[in-house]
């Protein structure tokens, strides 16, 4: 997260993996979603916003036929 003139940048996750496609989730834009692979495969994630504690609300590998 940033100021909107993009000064103060901030990490709100702490952990050696990548996150990627974050959005605004679940009005009024309370969570974040994100795709994170901290946990070894790629995994949907809800944060509160700004940072706490990750909730992982989809295992990809229950989405594999």
């Amino acid at each position: 997260m940033m100021n909107p003139d993009g000064s103060q940048p901030q990490n709100l996750t702490r952990h050696p993996g990548r996150d990627y496609w974050p959005d605004w989730f679940m009005p009024p834009e309370t969570k974040i979603a994100f795709v994170s692979d901290h946990s070894g495969r790629p995994q949907i994630y809800l944060m509160p916003a700004p940072g706490a504690q990750l909730e992982e609300i989809v295992d990809v590998g229950d989405l594999r036929p």
